[in-house]
């Protein structure tokens, strides 16, 4: 099982440990094969030693910056395979680590049914980069929306070279943010790709079967139906950036 990204730590309240440590333990998970870090910013890495505390990890891969003892940094070129589903970092090249946003770990997951795009917090640049190496190599049925929907990030040529059918937007409900920003909704919406806001639908699931497919995403508080679950139909409170 592999876990990519493990939420934030703030005051007492730990996502690793709290949510997705939770989660994996309820759904029968009793240790992880790898943890991905995407970068070192605190909403990505800030619950990964809570998680690590609830569930042991055989390997911890991580980008940004320098990774601390005991973790793999990811480079693209790097990958494996697991029951045939194959893992491929894409981003960042080989011997060019970067801090923050743009040293962000560019995952591609690819299975007979489907295939997804993790990118992390990577920006504009890191995009143009992408498309003149391999522009190819970013298609995917599912792309988790760059930088959580930020205009920083999902540029027109990103999104017509990724060609999904679902984006998620990572956000927080009523997030000061205003994420994900009108714009990059409308080119992923103009681009045909059906979306999914986890600060307004919860935790979002899909799944990938041989022979059938990608399943449509369905956002947790839907599939678990009650009133105080329902989408939330207020906006934010700020203006989106």
């Amino acid at each position: 099982m592999l876990v990519y990204d493990t939420g934030p730590r703030h005051g007492s309240f730990d996502a690793g440990r709290s949510v997705v440590a939770r989660y994996l333990l309820a759904s029968g998970y009793r240790d992880i094969d790898t943890v991905v870090v995407s970068h070192g910013d605190a909403d990505h890495a800030g619950g990964l030693p809570g998680l690590l505390a609830e569930i042991p990890a055989a390997r911890v891969i991580a980008g940004g910056e320098a990774p601390a003892p005991g973790q793999e940094p990811c480079f693209a070129g790097k990958g494996w395979e697991w029951d045939g589903v194959s893992f491929a970092f894409v981003h960042p090249p080989p011997g060019r680590a970067a801090s923050g946003n743009a040293g962000s770990c560019v995952l591609r997951v690819s299975a007979p049914g489907g295939s997804v795009l993790l990118p992390g917090d990577v920006g504009v640049a890191v995009e143009a980069a992408l498309l003149r190496r391999d522009g190819a190599a970013l298609q995917a049925d599912l792309v988790v929306a760059p930088h959580h929907g930020s205009r920083t990030s999902s540029s027109p040529g990103f999104v017509a070279a990724v060609g999904a059918r679902y984006v998620v937007y990572s956000t927080g409900h009523r997030n000061r943010f205003g994420f994900p920003h009108p714009d990059v909704a409308g080119r992923y919406r103009v681009a045909g790709a059906r979306a999914f806001d986890t600060g307004r639908e919860g935790a979002v699931v899909v799944r990938v079967e041989p022979g059938t497919g990608m399943s449509e995403p369905m956002g947790w508080r839907r599939r678990s139906a009650a009133l105080w679950r329902t989408p939330a139909n207020d906006s934010p409170d700020q203006r989106p950036r």
